[in-house]
Formats: C-alpha cells, structure tokens, sequence
C-alpha cells in the first residue's frame, strides 16, 4: 500500500520564499501606516496647533520644501519617514523660547490679529515698517534718485505692494510709527486726530517663550501602534496569494 503527496513542491516553495514575502509585507505595512498618519498630520494635528492657508501653496502640503513628506520603505530598507523640514516645528513639538538673531520677536497684539486669522504678508512688521521708513523720508522731503529699468521695476512692484499694504490697514488713519520714549518698543498706530488714540500692533520683546503641544511624535507613535499589526497581516496574507 502507498500513497502520494501532491503540491509538496509547490508548499515547500512557498516556505523557502517566506523571508522575502514577509519582508515585502512589511514594507507595504509601514508605507500603509504612514499614509495613514501623514493624514492624520495634515487633517488634525496641525490644524489643531496652527492656522493654516486653505488656498495657494500651504506650507505643509506634501510635496513642498516644508510639507510633511514621506521617505517609503521598501523590501531592502524596512525603514520609512514621514517629517518636515520645518524648523520651527520642534518648538512647536517641545515647547522653548523663540530668539531672532539680531532682532527682536514681534508680538501681534489681538487688536491687530486674532489667535484664528492668518497673519497677511502686508499686516507684518517688514511691511509696517517700510510704510513707516516711507513716511520718514517724505516727511524729511527726501527725493527718490534717477533710478534704471532694474529700479524702476521694483519701484512699480514697491507701488504695487504698497496698495495691498494700504487695503490691509485700511482701518488705520495714520501711518504706523515705532514705539519710543514712554511707549514700550513695538510698532503703534494713530487711530485718529486725537493725540491719545494709539493702538498697539506689536510687542517687541527679546525673545517669547513657546509653549508646545503639537505632540506630532507622542500621538503619531500610537497610531502606529493601532494600525501596522492589521496592515501587516492583510499585506503578508496578500503577498502569500499572490506568490508564485
């Protein structure tokens, strides 16, 4: 009496070509998690820390120089990253204190920016304080100098900026002027004729202090943890079907 196996060969294939199929799982595991916290980044964390732009180029958006971008493993590097090469976001990830090197942090007061607005390119400093160098010289009668094409150009994109400026602070009646004397460094404002009426719009200080929060490495780990075991078993159980 005997009897026969039939498909040992075939088993037995499978068994040697195991190593390479788990490694191909794994791979496809973690490329899987990290897409699944790469949107968790871009949908809840950081729009629970920052306010961000809905329309142009926003900052994090994949694919961009300080988008949150991903580094995918594969069957030879079982090692993927999803991170950004923004260099503010540690402070942001661990709380500390802010510095600008040979200047002074600008503080928005919230009579110039709520927390929830974004802070428009012609509500910053830099363009306050160009308003504020313009009314210097012209009030000093200072005449711009015979200027080439090059300049001219720039004068005409200068102009062009200066009427987005002036959309900007259209609330304002006069130009934006540095705090000194008794009023503490900052850019101020005159609201009206009246010699009192100054607001403020920003604080200088020499440094602020960041509180942290955003806990992108914290709270991305557990989402690994909850999500690469069921990625990996479907991803080995796929690779085994379709090995031949």
């Amino acid at each position: 009496m005997s009897g026969t196996l039939k498909g040992a060969d075939i088993v037995l294939r499978k068994l040697r070509d195991m190593p390479r199929q788990v490694r191909f799982a794994t791979s496809s595991a973690i490329n899987e998690t990290l897409l699944v916290v790469q949107a968790w980044t871009l949908q809840t964390a950081l729009p629970g820390q920052f306010t961000l732009r809905a329309r142009g180029a926003p900052w994090q958006r994949p694919g961009t120089k300080y988008g949150f971008n991903l580094k995918f493993a594969n069957r030879n590097s079982l090692t993927g990253v999803l991170g950004s090469q923004a260099d503010w976001l540690k402070q942001q990830e661990e709380g500390g204190i802010k510095t600008v090197q040979g200047h002074r942090v600008a503080i928005p007061t919230a009579f110039w920016k709520r927390r929830e607005e974004i802070m428009l390119r012609q509500k910053k400093p830099a363009a306050l304080l160009k308003a504020y160098r313009k009314a210097v010289r012209d009030s000093r009668g200072i005449q711009p100098t015979k200027k080439t094409a090059r300049a001219r150009r720039a004068a005409q994109t200068a102009r062009n900026q200066a009427k987005k400026t002036a959309a900007a602070i259209a609330s304002l009646a006069f130009t934006p002027f540095l705090g000194t004397g008794e009023l503490h460094p900052g850019i101020y404002v005159r609201t009206s004729k009246d010699r009192l009426s100054i607001k403020k719009l920003f604080t200088f200080t020499p440094s602020a202090r960041i509180p942290g929060g955003l806990h992108f490495e914290d709270r991305g780990e557990v989402i690994v943890q909850k999500t690469f075991g069921d990625k990996f078993n479907r991803a080995l159980l796929r690779a085994i079907a379709t090995a031949r």
